[in-house]
């Protein structure tokens, strides 16, 4: 079958659809990914085709305003928020960078199916093509559950009201693209089942497969001769998080406190004066974080699956309320300790939180038994499966 895998966002937003896409290539299917231009060498070297349309949403989350209304309660490391005078420009300029999205009227649009994320008008271009759409959910706050409730609700929900909550995401994604899926469609949901608070009730339609993992690739030559020389570093891995004012700061001092030696993952590229903490613009998490002591990262759903698949402690500094949700489901799991939000870091707190989950053995044997259960999954395939089901009964009716 022939599919189109729309997304966009930050590279925790692209990823996965790139491990998508390299299985379906590997199981003879024929895979374009619509992305961000800045993606476009990451998905070329797996192998996947890129049909590129711009950077639009990279400038858009790069706007002090706009990352200060997707943080935590509307508020972020300095504690702005978006005002309601730059909401309806915000609006506008997302409408404009979902607009890019769709093909050229002379582009091809031989497709068998539209695989794309909840929050993009994948439903809307499907529709134009006759094919399936199959929505991508890589955090729990699109499919309402009683079990517990909107992951990015910033204030406390009765239990009778759980599923109540989640209209605040379809009214946010009707908004901006229209319908995100239709009644009784596939939805895969791309983290893993473990990582839930009791039982979701989802419907059979909705698959938690697991996370999505992207095939084994080789380490920068630096980075495999820094951790070959001493013992396990530390991973520091904050995503766009690191760049919200003072961040890098308070991480560098954190870094010289604990004395550990520290692979820092956040786009420059060097060692320090003491060749004890090495910085590189992107590393391979399916190689690096299996070979480090600990990861402190920003709850992120790929960072967060990629940390239980290596079977590694956390410490996990959220600064959206998603990467929140992950940050509590992981301290439940006892694999890190409790969370603190991204706008309360300081120096001397990550310092000592870091020392102590780096010695603490009882987390880090939960952590290793965590492994195997999230790597059992087999998320990716699992995905791939349902897709073939439904081209399958889309051709049969």
């Amino acid at each position: 079958m022939k599919v189109l895998l729309l997304t966009t966002g930050s590279r925790g937003d692209i990823q996965p659809f790139i491990a998508l896409a390299c299985a379906l290539n590997t199981d003879g299917h024929q895979v374009t990914l619509r992305a961000p231009t800045s993606a476009t060498p990451l998905a070329e070297s797996y192998g996947v085709r890129v049909a590129p349309f711009g950077d639009d949403w990279s400038e858009i989350l790069a706007d002090p305003d706009t990352r200060a209304a997707f943080e935590t309660g509307g508020r972020g490391f300095r504690g702005r928020a978006l005002d309601t005078r730059s909401a309806p420009r915000l609006y506008r300029e997302i409408r404009r960078a979902y607009s890019k999205m769709a093909w050229d009227a002379d582009e091809s649009l031989d497709f068998d199916l539209v695989v794309h994320q909840a929050f993009v008008p994948g439903h809307r271009i499907a529709g134009e093509m006759g094919v399936p759409a199959v929505p991508v959910c890589l955090q729990p706050m699109w499919v309402p559950t009683r079990s517990f409730p909107n992951p990015s609700t910033t204030f406390p929900v009765p239990r009778e009201l759980n599923r109540a909550s989640y209209l605040a995401t379809e009214l946010r994604v009707r908004t901006l693209s229209g319908r995100w899926r239709d009644p009784d469609s596939l939805v895969l949901q791309a983290f893993s089942r473990h990582l839930l608070p009791g039982s979701a009730d989802y419907p059979e339609s909705v698959h938690t497969t697991g996370f999505w993992f992207v095939p084994e690739s080789a380490p920068p030559a630096d980075l495999r001769k820094f951790v070959a020389a001493g013992e396990p570093p530390v991973c520091v891995t904050l995503g766009s998080s690191a760049e919200q004012p003072g961040v890098r700061q308070v991480v560098a001092d954190a870094v010289r406190l604990t004395g550990l030696r520290t692979v820092v993952v956040d786009g420059s590229t060097g060692t320090d004066s003491a060749g004890r903490v090495l910085h590189v613009g992107h590393a391979p998490f399916d190689w690096l974080l299996p070979r480090v002591a600990a990861v402190v990262h920003h709850g992120g759903s790929g960072t967060t699956g990629a940390a239980l698949a290596a079977g590694r402690p956390q410490i996990v500094r959220p600064s959206l309320t998603e990467q929140n949700f992950f940050a509590q489901r992981v301290h439940a799991l006892g694999v890190a300790p409790a969370p603190r939000p991204l706008g309360q870091l300081s120096a001397g707190e990550l310092a000592r939180a870091v020392v102590e989950t780096v010695n603490d053995r009882e987390m880090a044997a939960r952590a290793g038994e965590w492994r195997g259960l999230i790597r059992a999954e087999g998320g990716v395939a699992e995905a791939v499966r349902a897709l073939e089901s439904v081209h399958c009964a889309f051709r049969r009716a």
